[in-house]
């Protein structure tokens, strides 16, 4: 076998050797490239993140503000509505005392005009009297009701029934019907006393499903008594 010489074997390992480096910094080469490649990537992919935040955040402010001027033309239309609907409330209200207001004055304008006077005088010490009730309108009335006078204390002691003339007497006597321009009769128990208290009467009449009230003060039903003789 033919054997290398010295200077052969150096160029060898130095050829070698060259060989190594050069591999050696392609290797490097290609590493450092990769880690160019990756912090650009990363830096790209933070860019992209970062744009992506500030867009979520200019998206997330502007429907905020949609939200908030939604809420606040909620917010007005409530207020309007609850105007309105206490101004509803108020119109209905004066609506309501109007037509309260029409009817009362309608019912009085109804009010039946009843005429009480006592028929004829009775002697100075009678027990009893007529008295006509009379309808001076405005309308026909279907029950006209007279109850038994309204005394004080002392004087409710003895009672005065009434009565439909020639019926019975009791606390109450109905008089009617009674057309307009007619009257009915009622009779008060007057007693055997001598002296009368003032009598009063309640009067209810009706005319369909219309009732009204009345308090009439009664004319003094006796004659005044004879003048007394002196003897001397």
């Amino acid at each position: 076998m033919q054997e290398r010489s010295p200077r052969a074997s150096g160029i060898l390992t130095c050829g070698r050797h060259a060989t190594r480096s050069i591999a050696a910094e392609r290797q490097w080469g290609e590493t450092v490239c990769v880690h160019l490649v990756y912090r650009q990537l990363m830096l790209a992919l933070t860019i992209i993140a970062t744009a992506v935040a500030v867009i979520s955040a200019v998206v997330a402010v502007r429907a905020l503000g949609h939200a908030r001027r939604s809420a606040d033309a909620a917010e007005t239309s409530l207020a309007e509505a609850r105007r309105s609907a206490d101004a509803a409330e108020k119109s209905a209200g004066a609506a309501a005392v109007t037509a309260e207001a029409d009817r009362a004055e309608d019912q009085r304008q109804r009010h039946p005009r009843l005429a009480v006077a006592v028929e004829r005088l009775v002697p100075h010490d009678g027990p009893d009297a007529i008295y006509r009730v009379t309808n001076e309108g405005p309308t026909d009335l279907d029950s006209v009701v007279v109850y038994e006078p309204i005394l004080g204390e002392v004087e409710g002691r003895i009672r005065h029934p009434v009565a439909r003339t020639g019926l019975d007497y009791g606390r109450t006597a109905e008089v009617g019907p009674i057309p307009m321009g007619a009257y009915g009769r009622f009779t008060l128990s007057l007693g055997a006393g001598a002296g009368l208290p003032q009598f009063r009467v309640k009067i209810v009449s009706r005319a369909g499903q219309e009732e009204w009230s009345d308090v009439v003060l009664l004319d003094h039903p006796r004659e005044q008594p004879p003048a007394r003789v002196s003897s001397g």
